[in-house]
């Protein structure tokens, strides 16, 4: 993860298991653990859990998929695969 985490601050985290994380001796990323960007990170995860966010994206997102799923059964000449989980969308549509 990076700018996402802190809406688009210069930040990054790496996010694993305990048994790979042992097995890393050192990790370097160029923007990851300022403490600025420590707090911002903070401040974006407090927000994503007290506006419930990942609620209403998982809420969003299934209609999404599930009215995609319906015009592919209608148009099946016109619309393949669609990809669900793990697949970012932004509002112009793009992934």
């Amino acid at each position: 993860m990076a700018k996402v985490i802190t809406n688009r601050f210069p930040f990054a985290a790496a996010v694993t298991r305990p048994e790979i994380a042992k097995t890393v001796e050192n990790y370097f990323n160029t923007y990851g653990g300022n403490p600025i960007g420590c707090a911002v990170a903070s401040n974006v995860l407090d927000v994503i859990k007290e506006e419930k966010l990942q609620e209403n994206s998982l809420r969003v997102g299934t209609h999404l998929l599930n009215s995609l799923a319906e015009l592919r059964d209608q148009l099946p000449n016109v619309i393949g695969d669609i990809p669900g989980k793990f697949t970012y969308w932004n509002g112009n549509g793009d992934r």
